[in-house]
């Protein structure tokens, strides 16, 4: 019989009486690569989990190749062939390549003592399948990013893989690398593997799906021949609406100097770097993952510590010195720092919104060492408000809402403490284009106040959207600085590049 692949039919889930998912067909052909897209909360991780065993559906049927069938664990739909990557790779950091790739998989001698010569085999046999040369005895944290990747997609190989789900596979990588993982994913459509492509940016949803399915609160919307459309069609049918838009810059006149950044180095990561930041504007320094960027953010945070004799030079704030012995220097002083991982450093996540957003402003609020309780009710109600943030009330866990929901319970934080300078690091990674827009437009709203903003991205286009200024860091220095307009996209692409 021929291979029909995966079939899903009418697939619902509700949690505690909320539907999530309502009547969604999916089907993903024997070596296809198919794009799932939406909107933070449309849908796409609830569907993915119940693929992967993680979740039972509530309503529905899944057929692999024609037969009915139901995975109550990942273990048994990985028995079935369906294999997931995460976005936050599930590896072992202090085990050796082999000892991952074939972790659930163990090979076993005679004597049913793990077989280590095998395995060393197993893992480059795997390896090569893909055409890719690691050695399988290094230790995962001394690899890349992108290597520990493809480790994760060589564990996935490891069995009788029919269909790999790779969860943002591209939100921390630089261009070059995202090339690379591109030929590993031709190369497994090649193999009739299926893989379901989940991200964010379209461009690369255009290159490198066949179809791709969109989902918006919880309903399919259409699945499409990945041919027959672009890119501007495609943003239309994932958020609902027209965006004519996308980087709604408005530009004001910039103010004093609020921040001055003079020969900083920080040993083995950033060298001689010097820049001002003015009151009212949007710095952007681009660079590629690894240019040193979060080193900066981290700098200016107080993160390092003032005494830290691998970071010298000098930082001044409003002309005083602002080399910050912490972080809670800093927040005091009038910094705010939107981590790019917002989930660890952001974020408590299992906390309510209402905590977090009070959280860097509780001095604010209080009046001698008492909390000021109404105060606090307000300032949560205005800017939940203010940013739109979609939950049902203030109590509800962060971790319950949607990427860009999360991000914009971190903005208002910082808004609550009225921050005087934000520090954006990799702003809008992991949020769909709809929740792009309205971070921008609170970039906007924070410049209109007077905020001096500084954008650290590897989004080219973000930044040559959205700055008034801007910097390019290579290998943790300074290469280039020019007045928006005064360059193209392209060629700014290409001095990052």
């Amino acid at each position: 019989m021929e291979k029909q692949g995966l079939i899903m039919k009418s697939i619902g889930k509700q949690f505690n009486g909320v539907t999530v998912l309502e009547g969604v067909d999916f089907e993903v052909r024997p070596g296809e690569i198919h794009g799932l897209l939406g909107e933070n909360g449309a849908g796409k991780s609830t569907l993915m989990k119940i693929v992967n065993g993680v979740l039972q559906p509530t309503a529905g049927e899944i057929h692999i190749d024609g037969e009915k069938t139901a995975f109550d664990s990942p273990h048994a739909a990985s028995g079935a062939g369906i294999r997931m990557v995460y976005q936050e790779l599930d590896l072992f950091a202090h085990l050796t390549v082999a000892e991952n790739i074939c972790q659930g998989n163990i090979p076993k001698n005679s004597l049913r003592l793990v077989n280590w010569t095998r395995m060393r085999e197993i893992s480059r046999e795997l390896l090569a399948t893909i055409d890719v040369d690691i050695d399988v005895d290094e230790r995962l944290d001394r690899l890349s990013i992108a290597q520990q990747q493809i480790v994760a997609i060589a564990r996935a190989l490891n069995g009788n893989c029919k269909i790999i789900l790779l969860d943002e596979p591209t939100s921390a990588l630089p261009k070059k690398d995202v090339e690379n993982l591109f030929k590993i994913v031709r190369q497994l459509k090649e193999k009739n593997i299926s893989v379901v492509f989940i991200s964010h940016k379209l461009d690369e949803m255009m290159e490198i799906t066949d179809r791709i399915t969109i989902l918006n609160n919880g309903r399919k919307v259409a699945t499409v021949d990945t041919a027959d459309i672009n890119e501007d069609i495609l943003a239309e049918m994932v958020v609902g609406r027209t965006i004519k838009n996308k980087y709604p810059k408005i530009r004001y006149k910039a103010g004093e100097t609020l921040l001055k950044m003079e020969h900083v180095s920080l040993k083995g990561r950033l060298h001689d770097v010097s820049f001002e930041l003015k009151k009212g504007e949007v710095l952007g320094i681009v660079g590629l993952l690894g240019a040193g960027k979060t080193e900066i953010a981290k700098a200016l945070f107080g993160v390092y510590g003032k005494g830290n004799k691998r970071l010298t030079g000098n930082i001044y704030m409003n002309g005083k010195d602002a080399r910050f012995a912490a972080p809670a220097q800093a927040v005091k002083a009038g910094i705010g720092y939107i981590s790019e991982d917002r989930g660890s450093e952001g974020l408590q996540v299992e906390q309510a919104i209402d905590f977090n957003i009070s959280l860097a402003a509780l001095r604010k609020m209080s009046r001698l060492g008492l909390l000021n309780l109404k105060r606090e009710r307000e300032t949560n109600t205005r800017l939940i408000e203010k940013l739109k943030i979609k939950c049902e009330t203030p109590r509800q866990k962060v971790s319950s809402l949607s990427g860009g929901n999360q991000q914009k319970v971190v903005i208002a934080k910082w808004f609550a403490t009225q921050a005087r300078i934000v520090v954006l690091d990799e702003p809008t990674r992991g949020i769909d284009i709809g929740a792009k827009v309205e971070v921008y437009n609170l970039i906007n709203e924070m410049v209109e106040a007077g905020i001096g903003v500084l954008l650290l991205s590897s989004e080219v286009p973000e930044v040559f959207g959205m700055a008034d200024r801007i910097l390019v860091l290579k290998d943790g220095k300074i290469t280039g600085e020019m007045e928006n307009g005064s360059i193209t996209e392209a060629e700014l692409q290409r001095q990052v590049m």
